[in-house]
Order: structure tokens, then sequence, then C-alpha cells
């Protein structure tokens, strides 16, 4: 889907929409007839289409918004009643109906506000690629400035620690690229917890481009991140407390599904000897998760500090 072209789909659509409404009736098959079904016909062909446009707005600006919805909105019901009016005078054995235009008008409001959160859902997956692999070293070269610039030293682990852990094969940590229609776009890594039934997957580091915030892209990443699989998913927040930037991020993934525990008190241990202890609040998105378990999960998976020294 990255590689065709944005407008391709809804061009489609309306490429059929017009071949179909302006062909001389007896070019037409026959459909098995029952009462209106002309207008259920207009109602479904323009929904579709309005569905099409909707989705390639999408793709096109990275969101969509309302006054998107409104564009296409007034954009098909003029299509409808000049379609109706071609129809008309062009003499193919068609005429004019106030109410075909009346249908078509209906169909591009109803299925896209029926439909708007599938059709958000599909621009936030159409616009993240998320590689585990596969990445060269010009990629892994921007994936280290975006590390080393988005966190402080002590909410990170040293670069080559990181690298040596992701190349493993057996390791339980994973690094991976954010891409947006084929350009790098941010970084991820992330640990599975667990296996089979109690498996759980802990969000270490998620950063996207300076240049890209705010366009929907990072939001579309972490939803396609917590989508790929039906284990929970967990992450570290700094408290709502500290300041606006952390109660942004707090925002921001409440928004993308996720539920903050800020009433369970955590600690990430430092990630090596001189740096310190921070206090940090818990995430979760998906089923509910047991957040002591998890908690000691993460300091002994991720910090190799054993239980009985976990910070709690």
């Amino acid at each position: 889907m990255n590689h065709l072209p944005v407008f391709l789909l809804s061009g489609i659509g309306l490429s059929i929409l017009l071949i179909l409404t302006l062909l001389s009736s007896d070019d037409l098959p026959e459909v098995p007839a029952f009462p209106m079904i002309d207008k259920v016909e207009h109602f479904l062909a323009f929904g579709c289409v309005a569905l099409a446009l909707m989705f390639d707005f999408g793709r096109r600006f990275g969101h969509i918004s309302v006054k998107m919805f409104l564009w296409v909105v007034c954009f098909l019901t003029a299509l409808g009643f000049l379609i109706e009016y071609l129809q008309g005078a062009m003499g193919q054995g068609r005429s004019a109906d106030f109410f075909d235009a009346v249908a078509d008008c209906l169909g591009a409001v109803v299925l896209p506000a029926a439909c708007w959160g599938m059709i958000r859902k599909c621009v936030a997956l159409y616009l993240v690629d998320i590689r585990p692999s596969g990445f060269g070293s010009n990629e892994l070269s921007r994936v280290k400035r975006l590390y080393m610039s988005s966190f402080p030293e002590s909410e990170r682990r040293p670069w080559d620690d990181l690298l040596s852990r992701a190349s493993d094969p057996g390791a339980r940590l994973n690094l991976a690229v954010i891409r947006h229609k084929n350009h790098f776009a941010g970084m991820l890594t992330w640990w599975r917890l667990g296996d089979g039934l109690d498996d759980l997957r802990y969000v270490e580091h998620f950063a996207v481009e300076p240049s890209l915030r705010g366009s929907g892209i990072g939001a579309g990443a972490i939803t396609d991140f917590v989508a790929m699989e039906k284990t929970p998913v967990i992450l570290e927040v700094e408290p709502a407390d500290l300041d606006e930037m952390a109660r942004r991020r707090i925002r921001f993934y409440s928004r993308c599904g996720f539920v903050a525990h800020p009433g369970f008190s955590y600690v990430q241990p430092p990630y090596s000897d001189g740096l310190p202890a921070v206090d940090l609040m818990l995430m979760t998105a998906g089923r509910s998760v047991d957040l002591s378990d998890a908690a000691a999960r993460i300091h002994q998976m991720v910090y190799g500090v054993v239980p009985s020294q976990s910070a709690e």
C-alpha cells in the first residue's frame, strides 16, 4: 500500500462511479429489483467513494479531520447533483432524479461518519511500518542520534550495550525502526518479559523524529505496536507532577489506549553505576496486568536487579 499513488483508490472509485452513472441505460446489467433499490445503490456507491477519499486524504496528510470530512461531503454532493443533471441532459435513456442526489449526499455523510474510527485506524496502520530488522548502517546511525538526543543519560542504557543485546538472536530486547512512507521516522526498543499465556511486552524507549512530532505518526506507531500481538504492553513515564511535558506525554499515551497507574509506587533502577534511580509511573495497554509482578520482571530482566532488591 505504501507504494501506491496517494489518490489511486479514490481515483478508481470516482472513475467507476462516473462510468456507471453516465452509461446509457441499455448498457447497464440487469439487477434484481426491490423498492428503492436505485436509492440504495446511490447511497452505497457515494458512501464507498467517500470512504476512499477520506482514507486517501489521511494517507496524504497523515491524519483525518472534520474539515476533510466536510470537504468530501460538499464535493460528492455537488458531484451527485451534477451527475443527475447530466443524466437528464445527455439523452442516454436516463432521467434526472432529485432524490438520487439526496441519496448520494446521505451516503457521503453517513458511511464515513459511521466508519470514522475504522478509517483512523487504517490511516494509522498505513502511516507506520515497524521494522524489527533489516535496516542498514545509515538508518542505524539515525537511530543512535535520535536515541541519544531524546533521552537523558539517566533514562537510557549505553548505546553499545543496547546494540549488542538487540543483535543477539536469543535476547529478549528488540530494536525496531519506525518508518513513515518508507522514510525513517523513529525508533522503538521493547522487551518480551514472558512466554506463552504470561507474555508481556515492555516498551523501554520510543521516540519520533522531532520534525514529525505532532503529525500522528507517533500515535500510529504505538497503536500499531499494541495491536501487533494480543499480549499486554507496559511502559514507564515521568509522573504528571513533574512538569507540563510529562503531563502531555501521559495524555498522548492515554489517547493511544494506555491506562496510567499513579497509585502504584515505581522506581526505575539506575542503568549503570553512578547514575540515580528515577521515580516513574507505569502505564499499561491491553488486558489487565499484575503491576507488582510486571515491575519485578522489568527490574530483573531489563535492569538486572534481583526481586529482593527491587524498589516498589
